[in-house]
């Protein structure tokens, strides 16, 4: 997770939350730690994921649970301190607005109707998913998982067939990330302007 201070500010005139989601080996992560390596001015990386795995011994649910519940209370600290210096966005690996909105105080979530809330969705073949997910855990020495079990995960998304932008639930403009014929520099530069443009 990275932090900046309130001294220097995104002139942003509404606060952005960018959701990025995708398909495990569709880019994401790489993308969003690449990006937060460097963050631009104003902009705060909150590693979802991080979150989860600092409570792994606690085991599937439970680690699921913690990691929602400690990302949902930050988003609310953000959103509800008005009186402190904030910054302009927030980035988030792996989270959906349907998940997190509801773990949000009721006042917390009138106040996000006013942010500009992007979801990002990255998405890849599912043959070049699948190699790319091989690659990474022959290369940790870990067995890869099954076409089966790949096929299962990007289920899990629903938007295989979906064309262009929008259509988010519960608010959220949906932006497309295709990463199949970019370049991870072009990918990484297709995130910073969704991060600060909004699209």
């Amino acid at each position: 997770m990275e932090r900046l201070s309130g001294s220097a500010m995104l002139a942003t005139p509404t606060p952005r939350l960018v959701l990025c989601r995708g398909p495990p080996a569709s880019g994401k992560s790489t993308a969003f730690r690449t990006l937060a390596t460097d963050p631009p001015a104003g902009v705060v990386f909150v590693d979802h994921v991080a979150l989860k795995d600092a409570h792994r011994h606690l085991g599937g649910a439970a680690r699921t649970e913690w990691g929602k519940r400690l990302l949902a209370a930050l988003l609310s600290a953000y959103i509800s301190n008005t009186d402190l210096a904030a910054p302009r966005v927030l980035v988030v690996e792996e989270m959906s607005l349907g998940t997190l909105a509801p773990l949000l105080p009721p006042h917390d979530r009138e106040l996000l109707a006013a942010w500009d809330v992007v979801e990002a969705r990255f998405h890849a073949s599912a043959e070049l998913c699948a190699a790319r997910w091989r690659d990474r855990m022959l290369a940790a020495g870990k067995p890869p998982r099954s076409d089966e079990e790949m096929a299962a995960k990007r289920a899990q998304y629903g938007w295989d067939d979906a064309d262009g932008d929008g259509g988010g639930k519960f608010g959220a403009r949906v932006v497309r990330v295709e990463t199949d014929d970019l370049s991870r520099e072009a990918v990484l530069a297709r995130l910073r302007s969704i991060v600060l443009e909004g699209g």
